[in-house]
């Protein structure tokens, strides 16, 4: 289970004063950026389409992984705590995916502390408008054991599986509970519980994570947009949880109702029932006109100084042995677009992830995708205090550029140190030289428009001395959009 982040009562008021200046002008679903853009999945080499942790498509292979990279398409958001919540939340205590692919939505609740773990009273909760309509339904799924395996995808001709320890299950049928409405517009809308699982769920999926790492327990769902059915148009959406703890359930979700009465609830659940007290997004599927965003050429190893400008240059190349260099490698992101009302060291963040493909490099789906960072690692980058972010744990925060336009472009190094080993990111496999580099930005607490989270970059090992340079090259331009799946 994830270590909890400890932060002082000064610090915690810190950043509720950063998040509350930030949400006055840049959150999404609130003015000046009404509607919220719905990102796709970061399409890889060998891997794209959206996350797939059952064999939805039935090419045969699935990545039954809660970090399956395809996720980092879509920013981490971290729900905030509602009035009636019987326990404290924190800043990090349930985060939400939300991408869109084809006719399908993807939805990803991680649940980071449970001292009770998953059961029967816990529950995720989501509504929906049907698309540009007032109709609308709406879900809750408990976290209950009793769902059948989801089993491991074939292994590699080299024998590595992606999948996680343990694996996922399947939500039983008797977890799922679904309402519907005519109108959700109207002052008191008429609920009706159906008594079936709704058929356009098309993918739910309980992950139960003790021992292994962030978050301590997810659900993942697949909706079938066409079977619900979805009109075309902006939407609104909520998203939610109840976390049952010793100290009492936590109650969060992306929007805050306007009152704590249940009368302004959907019967047994926490969503509002209005819609208007739900954020609005954009059309599956349409472009996001602004947001902090990445770009390949943006992302690299950079020569000179850490946490410096000049003199260097920002390379494709990871120096693995003396000729090129120390072994110790600087990784340095730009992301540009970022709102500067509420612009502070590190209310931005970046992952870095490397493929590791080994010899695998045929079968690019099977990469491994390995953390590049150490402290912290993982998506406990997007939940950590910035207090974490030190130069003696690697990372250094340059001085932003003023866009002149609202925003500003950021810079964030991280120092990879070899320690021991002969170079950092040290490979788990060194037969093969040439790697991708997974790079993805979020922040913590409320959530910026985002216009584009996560970009790759083809990577080159230098000096591994096992190895023959390969003549065949991987395009530095990013792979376009997949193709429409169902």
């Amino acid at each position: 289970m994830k270590q909890r982040w400890m932060i002082q009562a000064a610090g915690v008021a810190s950043a509720l004063t950063l998040l509350a200046g930030t949400a006055q002008a840049q959150v999404c679903g609130t003015a000046p950026l009404p509607e919220c853009c719905v990102l796709g999945p970061v399409a890889l080499p060998g891997l794209s389409g959206p996350p797939e942790w059952e064999d939805f498509d039935g090419d045969g292979f699935w990545r039954p992984e809660l970090h399956d990279p395809r996720w980092s398409g879509a920013p981490l958001e971290f729900l905030t705590m509602l009035p009636d919540s019987g326990s404290p939340a924190w800043a990090d205590d349930v985060g939400v995916r939300f991408l869109t692919q084809g006719n399908h939505l993807y939805v990803s609740y991680q649940v980071q502390v449970d001292d009770n773990g998953p059961s029967a009273s816990d529950f995720v909760y989501l509504a929906l408008t049907n698309g540009g309509a007032n109709s609308a339904v709406a879900l809750k799924v408990s976290a209950a054991a009793g769902g059948a395996a989801i089993g491991a995808p074939p292994a590699s001709p080299t024998g590595f599986v992606p999948a996680d320890t343990p694996l996922p299950t399947r939500a039983p049928d008797a977890a799922v509970v679904h309402w519907t409405t005519g109108d959700a517009s109207v002052d008191s809308p008429s609920w009706e519980e159906r008594l079936t699982t709704p058929t356009w769920l098309v993918g739910a999926a309980r992950w139960d994570r003790a021992g292994v790492g962030s978050p301590r327990w997810a659900i993942t769902l697949r909706i079938d947009l066409a079977r619900l059915p979805f009109s075309p148009g902006n939407f609104r959406a909520f998203f939610g949880a109840q976390v049952n703890r010793s100290t009492g359930d936590v109650l969060v979700g992306n929007r805050r109702p306007r009152t704590d009465a249940d009368s302004d609830r959907i019967p047994t659940t926490i969503i509002p029932h209005k819609l208007g007290d739900w954020a609005e997004y954009r059309a599956p599927g349409t472009s996001c006109p602004a947001g902090i965003r990445l770009s390949p050429s943006d992302v690299g190893v950079w020569t000179g100084s850490p946490g410096s400008t000049s003199p260097g240059s920002l390379t494709n190349r990871i120096c693995a042995g003396e000729s090129c260099g120390s072994g110790n490698n600087v990784f340095r992101v730009t992301a540009r677009g970022v709102p500067n009302m509420g612009l502070s060291p590190f209310s931005v963040r970046a992952r870095l992830r490397i493929a590791d493909w080994g010899a695998s490099v045929a079968h690019w789906n099977y990469g491994r995708w390995r953390d590049i960072t150490k402290t912290p690692a993982g998506t406990d980058v997007f939940s950590a205090p910035s207090t974490a972010f030190t130069a003696a744990n690697g990372w250094h925060w340059l001085t932003p550029v003023d866009a002149g336009d609202g925003t500003s472009s950021i810079t964030i190094d991280y120092v990879c140190d070899k320690g021991s080993d002969a170079y950092c990111p040290k490979l788990e496999d060194e037969s093969e030289d040439h790697q991708c580099m997974l790079v993805e930005v979020g922040q913590l607490g409320a959530l910026a428009q985002f216009q584009r989270t996560a970009v790759y970059r083809n990577m080159e090992y230098e000096e591994l001395s096992t190895l023959e340079r390969r003549a065949r090259k991987l395009s530095l331009i990013q792979l376009p959009d997949p193709p429409s799946r169902d």
